[in-house]
């Protein structure tokens, strides 16, 4: 049950990035956290932008550029790096 559990994980290391919007605009996508062993969501706030044209292609491209890093095996909660550093 253990290898079968393992092996589903492994399929499913990522939902894709998905455009949110209403009163708060934002991407989200689901990544697998080691840590915990299961998917967590990240969220990236866009209500910065003030155009709502220049918030929808940033979006676009957010969202493009989200996906192929998670396709290719990026995972940012393997990321090391300091947050101080």
């Amino acid at each position: 049950m253990q290898k079968l559990q393992n092996s589903y994980s492994e399929l499913i290391a990522y939902r894709p990035a998905s455009l949110h919007t209403g009163s708060c605009w934002f991407v989200s996508y689901y990544s697998y956290d080691p840590q915990s062993e299961s998917l967590k969501r990240k969220r990236i706030k866009l209500n910065h932008i003030d155009k709502i044209s220049e918030r929808r292609k940033y979006a676009n491209e957010l969202i493009k550029r989200i996906n192929n890093n998670l396709a290719q095996g990026w995972n940012p909660f393997l990321d090391h790096e300091s947050k101080r550093g």
